[in-house]
């Protein structure tokens, strides 16, 4: 899906952002007060006055004695909602596409054209059970249970597939397929100390039924783009599913001189495996961050990498981050490149391995994160010519409802 390039382009982009947000701080209500609070000297002590806390909570403490950090280990305030300790509810809005307005720099309208995503995560208490009931905890010997934070999330994605002739109605047989991909994922979080768990269930419909073809008409004909000519041979409707496991490491590389040591330069390797009936693969990869104030979390989002909600927001502090992802992907089956599973249909041979960079900036103030960042692939069928690539966007707030 190609957006336009000349300032009406701008105009969609910013439109459709703000009113997005809009209707986000609309729908919340405002934040609760945090169940710590800073002291005169900077450091972080418990706030006594909470109606919440007991009565040996509420006792003075020993003259002097305070803690340097929030229980995260990196400064962070946990946010809780009134007056009580439920943590807020993350609201991830993100948007992918190869046109003008998400890729300056290189603009198109093929392959992965476009895609979006909405994911709304919280903490409730079966989300903990879960995850300690989960194998594969890590420091499983070393730490009590505890020591687990989890997230519970709920997503809504559509992506959208094309080849490079979309003015043809004929069969293409040497391009990838039209497919569409309208889906609903829920998934699991489990973070102990440095380490992420990310369990997650993706079950959508192709064909019709994903709307791929109306939206990409509708945009084109909004912006006054050419239509789009070959949905009639698109992947025919069926139902398939991706179960996906990635775990992440965060390492702190470089961190301030003072007593908080906050960590100025992150690595975070990851490795996972996505089984189902869309994709089944392999993948491993690292990401480098720095910046200033670096978020409690595991990196930034991208659709198929989504952010930690298991992390605590920053209360007040203005920060931001540049960073660089390297991903390799050793692929078994991709539905979006060799056609329908249960229908016959147009597709092509994968590429066995696959690689892919991204770099982007993020910045971020009080409950609010703004993402920008381009990734470019290998060529990821046989026959392909050139490569993929694409801009994406990302907003992220945390709220009480």
């Amino acid at each position: 899906m190609r957006i336009p390039s000349d300032t009406g382009r701008h105009t969609l982009g910013s439109f459709a952002f703000c009113v997005i947000a809009a209707l986000g701080i609309v729908s919340a209500q405002p934040l609760g007060r945090s169940a710590f609070a800073q002291s005169p000297a900077g450091s972080t002590t418990r706030d006594t006055g909470s109606p919440n806390l007991s009565s040996d909570e509420r006792k003075p403490s020993d003259p002097g004695e305070s803690t340097s950090l929030t229980p995260d280990g990196m400064g962070h305030e946990p946010l809780i909602c009134g007056n009580s300790e439920t943590p807020g509810a993350d609201i991830l809005i993100q948007w992918e596409n190869d046109g003008a307005f998400f890729k300056p720099n290189g603009a198109s309208d093929e392959h992965y054209t476009n895609g979006v995503r909405v994911d709304i995560t919280f903490h409730p208490g079966f989300a903990s059970d879960i995850a300690q009931a989960l194998p594969l905890a890590p420091g499983v010997i070393d730490h009590p249970h505890d020591d687990i934070r989890s997230a519970f999330g709920l997503a809504i994605g559509q992506s959208m597939f094309t080849p490079r002739d979309t003015a043809s109605t004929a069969l293409i047989t040497t391009d990838r397929p039209y497919v569409g991909w309208l889906y609903l994922g829920a998934y699991l979080q489990r973070q102990r100390s440095d380490v992420l768990d990310h369990l997650e269930l993706d079950v959508g419909l192709t064909g019709q039924p994903s709307l791929a073809q109306d939206a990409q008409k509708w945009v084109h004909d909004l912006v006054g783009d050419p239509e789009p000519m070959g949905w009639n041979n698109q992947v025919r409707t069926e139902v398939d599913f991706n179960l996906i496991y990635t775990r992440k490491w965060r390492i702190n590389i470089l961190t301030t001189d003072d007593v908080a040591a906050l960590p100025i330069v992150q690595l975070i390797p990851h490795a996972g495996l996505t089984l189902g009936t869309a994709n089944r693969n392999a993948f491993a990869g690292f990401l480098v961050r720095a910046g200033i104030n670096l978020p409690d979390d595991f990196g930034p989002s991208r659709i198929d990498n989504p952010r930690a909600a298991t992390g605590q927001p920053r209360n007040g502090d203005l920060g931001f981050y540049v960073f660089g992802r390297v991903n390799g992907k050793a692929v078994q089956h991709d539905m979006f490149i060799q056609g329908g599973n249960f229908t016959n249909g147009p597709g092509k041979d994968v590429q066995a391995l696959v690689g892919d960079v991204q770099a982007g900036v993020a910045v971020y103030w009080r409950y609010f994160e703004l993402g920008y960042s381009q990734s470019f692939f290998t060529k990821q069928f046989k026959g392909e010519v050139g490569s993929d690539s694409f801009g994406g966007f990302y907003l992220v707030g945390t709220f009480c409802f």
